[in-house]
């Protein structure tokens, strides 16, 4: 067995746990057999062609930590010097998170008339390892209150986003407070999280702002 057990995909994100155990119960010869059984002597292994390890027993276990794909190769020994064929399981590590970025358009909304603007998403998402899986919508959020900015607010300035979903289209509302204390306006959030077919995660996020200055 290996530990923890390889996902849906056959990969694993964490170090991996390989127990060896060989069996050839020791003792006269069986009902049938002309031969006594010897009991097992040792297990040999090695992993990615490297050298051969011996140990001693009826087990042993082998620890891998590095990412990429490894094959172990084994069998195991008796004490009458039977040697069984040999057999390979191959385990594969990535502990990398993907590469994700993300982008919209429009960045800006202007003038800050209160109408809602279609936005576009584009996200990317690369992994060398294990490959990309895909990207999910993780929230769409503003830096101002939806409502009671006052100077002709409407309320629901974020629809047709479907959160958790890998939507890239809603509408934003072209709408800042007032009152803002600096130039920089209301500030839309549009944040997604990908990832990759060993289960490893990473978010991006894009914003969209509405200037409080109409000339930024």
């Amino acid at each position: 067995p290996i530990s923890p057990d390889a996902n849906v995909n056959g990969l694993n994100r964490t170090n991996v746990s390989v127990t060896l155990t060989a069996t050839d119960p020791s003792g006269p010869a069986q009902p049938g057999q002309t031969t006594m059984v010897s009991g097992v002597k040792e297990i040999r292994h090695r992993v990615n062609g490297g050298s051969v390890v011996v140990t001693a027993g009826a087990s042993t276990q082998i620890v891998l930590g590095a990412e990429g794909v490894h094959t172990i190769t084994y069998f195991a020994v008796d004490n009458a010097g039977n040697q069984e064929g040999a057999k390979t399981l191959t385990v594969r590590i990535d502990k990398t998170p993907p590469n994700t970025e993300c982008n919209v358009d429009p960045n800006k909304l202007r003038p800050a008339n209160h109408k809602l603007v279609s936005v576009t998403a584009t996200v990317t998402v690369t992994d060398r390892l294990s490959g990309p899986a895909g990207f999910l919508l993780s929230a769409v959020t503003s830096n101002e209150p939806d409502d009671g900015l006052g100077g002709g607010d409407i309320p629901n300035d974020i629809q047709g986003w479907a959160i958790g979903t890998a939507d890239t289209t809603g509408q934003l509302r072209a709408e800042r407070s007032e009152r803002a204390e600096t130039d920089l306006g209301r500030v839309y959030t549009i944040t997604y999280t990908a990832r990759d077919m060993a289960g490893n995660s990473a978010t991006c996020a894009a914003t969209v702002t509405v200037p409080h200055d109409q000339s930024k």
